[in-house]
């Protein structure tokens, strides 16, 4: 840790100390704020200066050291804060909840804690902690260390159960990386889901010196029809590759539409429009869109009303409060497209059939020709 009490009861902290003044802190009495137990400086040539607990230590803080790596980063954003002239205490303690973060920011009425997350913990404490901050009027920011950012793709990212937990909703999905290493903080914004893992995005690599705090919130607003890099090019993929080992789920969906005599390859494009709460929906986009354009709207007649169809299940994200409205957002796109068009709030009229694609190269044609009309928007 990089804060503890000294024996007149002030929190001192070793961030930005030079050698000289370390040898001179390293004569006085400190300690842990949480357990009171007396902690000892440690500091070296390749090791970040830091209170440590003794051996055999019961203070729950003292159990998982923390890295060099993250020893830095969380550093490095506190200086960050207090370059912009916000109040920031680095590891204070909060004794109502027995939690220390890395960082809390004072904003006016307001209080945020900032966590530097660059390890896996159990997902369970990470929703506890959340609760807790939010229970004594505390608004919780994790940003992800930059050794968590898997990158496979130049369009999209690789997201986890466990860095799921870090997405927040502003105007759009979004996840903060930040590296010290390199002094850049990436802002992962409007995040479009393919499936369970791989997750579309639009990059925003920032020096930490040129961006301020509330830049962290503020967003460039796409438009609901607003097609993510790579995505037309992701759906070519899959109708042209064979998908290998598929789930139970994927079993049954295949056998849907064999009875419903299609083959995947050959769905219409209305089947793998990017709808925006998809990072919310268990259920692939071509399984629950392909289910309702068969189900609902191909059987209803042009002009007539669409029936209302249950909404794929959704799940929860930890740091999004709004219920999104998939089949809305689904409805919005097609009438974008000129397949619909909205007459109320809650309903929807057809006003086009749908052809659909007899070969892979109509397939793919009809796929340039909507997805260029969404980019457009």
């Amino acid at each position: 840790m990089l804060s503890a009490v000294n024996d007149d009861g002030r929190l001192i902290q070793l961030a930005g100390r030079h050698t000289s003044e370390l040898l001179q802190a390293e004569k006085d009495s400190y300690f842990c704020p949480q357990c009171q137990e007396r902690v000892l400086i440690r500091a070296g040539a390749k090791v970040t200066p830091h209170f440590a607990h003794y051996p055999n230590s019961d203070c729950p803080s003292s159990k998982g050291g923390e890295g060099s790596y993250h020893h830095q980063g969380k550093v490095r954003l506190w200086e960050w804060l207090q370059a912009q002239g916000y109040e920031a205490e680095l590891e204070p303690y909060i004794p109502e909840i027995q939690q220390r973060p890395d960082i809390l920011l004072q904003m006016k009425t307001k209080r945020v804690a900032i966590e530097y997350q660059c390890a896996r913990i159990p997902e369970i404490e990470i929703a506890k902690r959340t609760t807790e901050y939010h229970r004594v009027g505390v608004f919780p920011l994790w940003v992800l260390g930059g050794n968590r950012l898997a990158r496979k793709w130049t369009d999209s990212i690789q997201l986890t159960s466990f860095e799921r937990n870090f997405i927040y909703h502003f105007h759009d999905y979004r996840i903060y990386f930040y590296d010290p290493s390199t002094d850049q903080l990436l802002i992962a914004s409007h995040l479009q889901a393919s499936g369970r893992t791989r997750i579309f995005t639009s990059f925003h690599f920032v020096p930490l010196q040129q961006l301020s705090f509330p830049q962290l919130f503020t967003s460039d607003i796409h438009p609901l029809n607003h097609m993510p890099s790579g995505w037309k090019s992701f759906i070519k993929t899959k109708r042209l590759r064979s998908p290998g080992h598929v789930s139970v789920q994927e079993k049954r969906w295949r056998q849907y539409l064999y009875q419903a005599g299609l083959h995947p390859s050959l769905l219409p494009t209305l089947a793998y429009l990017p709808v925006t709460s998809q990072l919310q929906i268990a259920e692939a986009p071509w399984v629950w869109q392909s289910r309702y354009l068969l189900d609902t709207f191909m059987p209803a007649s042009i002009g007539t009303l669409l029936a209302h169809r249950t909404a794929p299940r959704l799940s929860t994200l930890l740091h999004v409060s709004s219920t999104p409205s998939p089949i809305e957002e689904y409805l919005n796109l097609l009438t974008q497209l000129g397949f619909t068009e909205k007459v109320s709030p809650q309903h929807y009229r057809k006003t086009k059939a749908l052809a659909l694609p007899h070969t892979i190269e109509e397939a793919l044609q009809q796929d340039e020709i909507l997805f260029n009309s969404l980019k457009k928007g």
